[in-house]
Formats: structure tokens, sequence, C-alpha cells
């Protein structure tokens, strides 16, 4: 599996405007100072602080040697904090298995956020891409970041959306697709 693309929207001094990132086998960022070089490794450690953490508003990271991050309003565009920061990464899985899923095609089970889907998807095999998309608001009732919306599609067709209210009381599957 490997990273192809990453694609930011309000992110540090990228705005509404979505940019997209494409990884090679050899990626080199070159540039002049502030060209935005430090702004793609930072939205890579903030996804990783996201996904993996559950910290959407992180001073510093724990991968990297602790890289400061200054936190959700000072990583969202113009530092408005009612602005929402979409970051999204697209995986080519190169032919490899996904977690949880049998060589033998036997009945597939995928845990996604709290939601156990199964035998939602019948032969994972096909899939060559998997994009993962988080819409991270800031809270104004809980004083924090969080995920407001977290969709994955599966070779550019989307499977799940998860929406999640400002009070964090109200997690929806608000799109599954079974076929």
């Amino acid at each position: 599996m490997r990273l192809t693309s990453l694609k930011l929207k309000n992110f540090k001094a990228i705005g509404e405007s979505e940019q997209c990132i494409t990884f090679r086998p050899i990626t080199l960022l070159f540039g002049p100072n502030s060209a935005g070089k430090s702004t793609i490794v930072q939205a890579l450690h903030y996804l990783s602080e996201v996904l993996q953490r559950e910290n959407c508003n992180p001073g510093t990271t724990h991968i990297g040697g602790k890289l400061d991050l200054g936190g959700f309003r000072n990583l969202v565009y113009m530092h408005d904090s009612d602005s929402a920061i979409e970051l999204t990464i697209i995986l080519n899985l190169d032919n490899t298995l996904l977690p949880g899923q049998e060589s033998n095609n036997e009945q597939e089970h995928l845990l996604l956020g709290e939601v156990l889907v199964t035998e939602a998807v019948h032969d994972l095999s096909t899939v060559n891409n998997i994009e993962v998309k988080v819409r991270i608001s800031w809270s104004h009732h809980l004083e924090t970041a969080f995920v407001e919306k977290y969709t994955v599609s599966l070779d550019n067709e989307l499977f799940a959306e998860i929406d999640c209210s400002e009070d964090k009381k109200k997690i929806s599957l608000t799109h599954l697709n079974y076929q």
C-alpha cells in the first residue's frame, strides 16, 4: 500500500481552492522559502494525529521529532475558526490485502469508526485505490477541534460517510454503499 496523493483545503496558506499533491516513488519538494514545502509535511503529521491519536487540536506531534503544529487555529486558513480544514489521502493498494481481509475471500469485516459493516463488501480484492477524507472543524460549544465528517471512497466511488455534530453527541452514518 502506498500514498499516491494528498489533497488540502483551508490548511495553512491554502484556502478554499483545493490543492492536490501527487506522490511518486521518489518525490522531491523544492522551492524558495514560504513556497509551501513545510505545509505538505505538516499536513501529513496533522493527518496522522487526527487518524491515529484522535487529536484534532495538537500542539506537538508524536512522530517526526515532536513537530510543533500549534493547534487547529494555527493550522486553519487565515486562523479562521469558522472555516473547516479538509485533508484527503489517496492510497494505492498495489494488490495488497486490506486489514481483516481473508486471502481466500471468506466473509470480510470492515470496521469504520464504531460501525461494523458485515458482508457489505463482497470482494475487496478488486479495489485499487482508497480515498480517505476528513473535515475538521472548530466546536465553539466545546472549544476544541473535532472531525465533522469522515468519508471513505473505493476506486472513486463513495463507500461510507460519517457525520458528527458540533457537541459530539450525535454521530451518524449518513451514507453506506452496499453495492
